[in-house]
């Protein structure tokens, strides 16, 4: 039996995702705007705008074995609202807007140095008021530490090619789908709830985690400066 993802909304951004992950093979691809018919035993569920407590209850009743990804405004405050209401593990619900920062990130530092997108890595923690920081011991140009001073500076232009940035969002939230759906592991900067990793208690932020089949399968804590903890 074909895996299964529902996508909540019928605005732009996540009309574009279903787009996109309906290209891939690997699952049936749903999509509504708050009816919840289709649902049913969803493997992943995919929210791009706040759901009140009467839908999350829902959501946890035909959907419980879900992984619920957020992905658009406010990831950190829909994440703690869903966790309250549907009484999930917290490794089941997490936000994409990382993933989508370090792309960018990533994109900006590949532009900068005349280099292809996969030469380079790149993480970003925070995500609330601070915004996105880059973590600086991760960015590297082929392994090797690069500077990220023009790379940072062009990170927050707005791509006149993807005004509003949803293309940049849903092909954030397509990398999570990937690593959820064919459990690849991979380690993506995603709004996560911590639990005393860096500190922190019962508090949505952007880190590092390890992504497969069962959500978030860790938090990695890495060695950050003062100005990127603060970030948290």
């Amino acid at each position: 039996m074909r895996s299964k993802i529902f996508i909540d909304g019928d605005d732009h951004l996540a009309l574009t995702i279903t787009h996109l992950l309906r290209r891939r093979e690997y699952a049936q691809v749903f999509n509504a705007c708050s009816d919840l018919r289709d649902i049913g035993g969803a493997d992943l569920v995919i929210l791009t705008s706040d759901i009140d407590d009467d839908t999350s209850h829902r959501l946890a009743e035909r959907a419980p074995d879900a992984i619920v990804v957020v992905a658009g405004e406010g990831e950190a405050r829909c994440c703690t609202a869903l966790l309250r209401a549907t009484s999930f593990p917290r490794q089941r619900i997490f936000g994409a807007g990382g993933v989508r920062a370090a792309l960018r990130l990533r994109g900006a530092l590949a532009t900068a140095a005349r280099v292809n997108l996969r030469d380079t890595t790149g993480l970003v923690v925070g995500g609330g008021e601070r915004g996105w920081v880059p973590v600086a011991s991760t960015i590297t140009i082929a392994g090797v530490a690069a500077d990220p001073t023009e790379a940072l500076a062009a990170m927050d232009q707005e791509d006149p090619q993807d005004p509003g940035g949803f293309v940049a969002t849903a092909t954030a939230v397509c990398e999570i789908a990937d690593a959820v759906m064919l459990d690849q592991h991979r380690v993506l900067p995603c709004v996560a709830g911590c639990q005393g990793e860096y500190g922190l208690e019962g508090h949505f932020t952007g880190v590092p985690v390890k992504v497969g089949r069962v959500g978030i399968e860790q938090i990695i804590e890495i060695e950050l400066t003062p100005e990127e903890r603060a970030a948290l």
